[in-house]
């Protein structure tokens, strides 16, 4: 009688919870079910089972998640079958299965709306998935073949064949899984088209021809696979007519590829670890996502998408497009184009453990001054307390010695007298008269320069008070020797606070900002008169960091003292100067012969100049404009010679373009040489030759050539001149990233140098490099080897730069 109670009580509370929870409602009757077992009722147990076999049914078919609803569907059917009831059982399954191809068959239907690739490819394999959970193969297949076309589709918008080929790839995998030969044939079809077409366009365009017969290769291997006899002729036929115009063979081309693992292959021929493991993972019969939670779900879609930088084996890597390498790299230099790996979809969970362990903190770097350095994120904790409490006792020893001073009736640091104000005046006087010397001197030696532009208001700078006191001892004697300006006078800068002279770095606002417009004949640059003033005056500033500079003006009551940070990088030629600069004559050799106007129309029209180059210096960056030019002042040169005289690394296409556009040619003896069409185009440069003067004549004006004057106008117009600037740069910093111009101010700065010597100041240039640079000034004319094979600046250039 106790057990009955115990039975009925709890089916008591089984029904009471079916309407609030019925996951619980179920077990509760299926523990009153084995109650009722006990004591043999067995009609009342079956009922009572039956009962929770219905409820569970009506969890299925609520829950969204079709894995969800199998667990439920897989529940209510064993219930029934331990009731005897079998027909209901697989009544429930088939259900199971339905909602598994209805779930599928909306989820295909969705993907047709999405453009995302990566997106739409997850769908379709979950789909796939269901279908097969479904018991329905043939929309399997389908979602297969609905994948491939989605990805042919994209694959043939692609213009650059290899690119295609990767893309390609994973439509024709899609179809092999399907079983859809016709599918495969024809994505076949189209990436051997897509390289047939490529190599026509690039053997019509008669450049690069190397790369045509790569992708005449590549073509004909697909063409194989679909067994197009007649296509694959053609190619060969091309690549034959290819071989005789280069003048090397198809198989030296080849092998040259195949050396440098950028052999031609087939889709076949391409198997790596890594693509047959993931092939064996989709075909996995045991593999089983769907049984897995619908929130995992989300995430693989989420965080499993196939990205391009992940790259498959080096084995299955095709050539990089040759045709897209610039004239001047290597052959060998052909990378390649990665290909995107279908998403390893078997590891959810492993694959959010990977995610979740990415948190790495990396060092932030700042560039400061010039410098790159570390910030101190990655700092010991122990590290900051030391130097916390370092700083905490410095400053209770700072407080405890003020306090001392007070006792002791220290005075108090005076204001600054009247004396200082004058020895002030007559600092700024010394300035200035350096300044008007170093400027006058300028404007005597300068023909083209009539007189200088306005400047641009600078931006407001940070100021420094410079200690008076400190530096008058060193400069008294410059002082006393100076005579009075009388139209110089002074005017103090008003502060708020008291200024501690003694400190460094004090900033304050300077009121009037610096215009040199206000008088032409006192224009200079910011920053110049510094080094000028070294040689003048022997000053040297306090710190290493500022540098004064003060400027005269035409007010009677206003002299200012500015500041200027030498690392603040400044225009040294205005925009109106360089506008100038840039329509001197240049200066080159007499003996020289340069590139006629016939012969550059015949470059333009064939691609190799843009018509917006309008200065030799610009002609030079072109590979063609440049060898032709070594060609024209040393032919007969061999290839040997080519190479030690030019910085290009691929000469040889350069060879081959020049030859097929008839403007040179190749001797007997294997030297190249100028075309009778390039000789008849030449012309002699129009420029005024320079006087030849005596050698003791040529070694006064190198004594006049100013060492360490780092921003002197007239070497910077003289570098202009010679066109070995452009005439877009206006700043240091960037006219100091230009080879030609480091290298000409360093030796003009040690006036002889050893060739060593350049090379190790060049240290972000290769030692190759400084030799043809140091080549190819020489041929211009801006510097010249003496009799102790030593590096010193030319004849032409000194007397450019000084003057006669």
């Amino acid at each position: 009688m106790h057990v009955i109670d115990k039975c009925k009580e709890l089916l008591k509370l089984a029904k009471n919870s079916e309407k609030t929870n019925k996951v619980d409602s179920v077990e509760l009757y299926k523990q009153a079910a084995k109650c009722f077992e006990q004591i043999s009722k067995t009609k009342e147990k079956n009922s009572i089972l039956e009962k929770a076999a219905i409820i569970t049914r009506e969890l299925a078919t609520s829950s969204e998640s079709p894995i969800t609803a199998l667990e439920y569907y897989e529940q209510s059917s064993q219930l029934y079958n331990d009731i005897g009831k079998e027909k209901e059982a697989t009544k429930i399954m088939k259900l199971a299965y339905e909602n598994f191809i209805n779930t599928a068959t909306k989820i295909r239907i969705e993907t047709k709306k999405i453009n995302d690739l990566d997106i739409a490819e997850q769908r379709l394999k979950l789909a796939s998935e269901y279908a097969i959970k479904g018991k329905n193969e043939a929309l399997s297949q389908e979602c297969w073949i609905d994948l491939g076309d989605k990805i042919r589709e994209v694959a043939r918008t692609i213009e650059n064949p290899r690119e295609a080929y990767e893309v390609f790839q994973r439509a024709i995998h899609n179809y092999r899984k399907a079983h859809v030969e016709t599918k495969e044939f024809v994505t076949l079809k189209y990436t051997a088209e897509k390289f047939h077409k490529k190599a026509n366009e690039i053997f019509n365009s008669k450049k690069q021809l190397a790369s045509a017969i790569d992708n005449y290769n590549q073509a004909s291997i697909f063409y194989s696979q679909i067994k197009s006899e007649d296509k694959i002729q053609a190619c060969n036929k091309r690549e034959q007519e290819i071989c005789d115009i280069i003048g090397i063979s198809k198989h030296s081309i080849i092998e040259f590829l195949d050396s440098n693992r950028q052999s031609s292959r087939s889709i076949q021929e391409i198997k790596s670890p890594e693509r047959e493991k993931i092939e064996r993972e989709l075909d996995d019969p045991n593999q089983d996502l769907v049984l897995k939670h619908f929130k995992e779900v989300n995430k693989l879609k989420e965080r499993a998408k196939p990205h391009s930088s992940e790259i498959l084996s080096e084995n299955q890597i095709l050539p990089s497009p040759a045709e897209e390498i610039s004239p001047t790299s290597k052959l060998e230099n052909i990378g390649h184009v990665p290909s995107k790996i279908e998403a390893d979809t078997k590891g959810i969970q492993e694959l959010t453990r990977e995610v979740e362990k990415i948190g790495k903190v990396k060092s932030e770097k700042q560039v400061l001054n010039g410098s790159v350095t570390e910030s101190k994120l990655n700092q010991p904790i122990s590290d900051i307390m030391e130097n916390l409490e370092e700083k905490i006792k410095s400053s209770e020893k700072i407080k405890k010695r003020i306090k001392e001073e007070i006792k002791k009736g220290k005075p108090k640091p005076k204001k600054k007298k009247k004396e200082d104000k004058k020895k002030t005046k007559e600092i700024n006087k010394l300035f200035d008269k350096a300044i008007d010397e170093a400027m006058q001197d300028f404007d005597s030696r300068s023909e083209e320069i009539q007189s200088a532009p306005k400047f641009e208001k600078p931006p407001k700078v940070s100021t420094t008070i410079v200690d008076v006191q400190k530096e008058k001892e060193k400069i008294i004697p410059e002082i006393k020797s100076i005579p009075k300006i009388e139209k110089f006078e002074t005017e103090e800068i008003k502060v708020d606070s008291p200024i501690d002279v003694t400190e460094n770095n004090i900033e304050f606002k300077v009121e009037k900002p610096f215009d040199p417009s206000e008088s032409d004949e006192k224009y200079r640059f910011s920053g110049a008169v510094v080094d000028v003033l070294k040689e003048k005056a022997d000053f040297k500033p306090t710190t290493e960091k500022t540098k004064t500079i003060h400027k005269p003006v035409e007010t009677k009551e206003k002299v200012e003292t500015r500041v200027v940070d030498t690392k603040i990088d400044r225009p040294i030629v205005p925009d109106d100067v360089v506008s100038k600069l840039h329509d001197l004559k240049p200066v080159i050799g007499d003996d020289r012969k340069i590139i006629g106007s016939s012969i550059i129309n015949i470059l333009q029209k064939q691609g190799y100049i843009e018509s917006k180059f309008a200065h030799e210096k610009d002609l030079y960056r072109v590979p063609e404009y440049e060898i032709l030019s070594i060609i024209l002042n040393y032919h007969p040169i061999s290839l040997e010679n080519l190479e030690e005289k030019s910085k290009l690394d691929s000469i040889s296409l350069v060879l081959s373009n020049l030859n097929a556009d008839g403007l040179i040619k190749q001797t007997n003896d294997y030297r190249w040489t100028l075309s009778q069409l390039t000789l008849d185009n030449l012309e002699k440069p129009q420029h005024d030759p320079i006087q030849k003067v005596d050698e003791d004549d040529i070694q006064k004006l190198r004594a006049r050539v100013e060492r360490n004057s780092t921003l002197e106008r007239q070497f910077i117009a003289t570098m202009y001149k010679f066109r070995l600037i452009p005439n877009r740069e206006k700043s240091l910093t960037s006219l100091m990233k230009i080879p030609e111009f480091a290298i000409i101010r360093l030796i003009k700065d040690n006036e002889l140098i050893e060739l060593s010597y350049i090379k190790e100041e060049m240290m972000n240039i290769p030692p190759v490099q400084v030799s043809r640079i140091l080549s190819r000034l020489e041929l211009d004319g801006a510097i010249s080897k003496n009799a102790n094979d030593l590096w010193e600046l030319s004849d032409k250039f000194v007397k450019e730069l000084v003057g006669s």
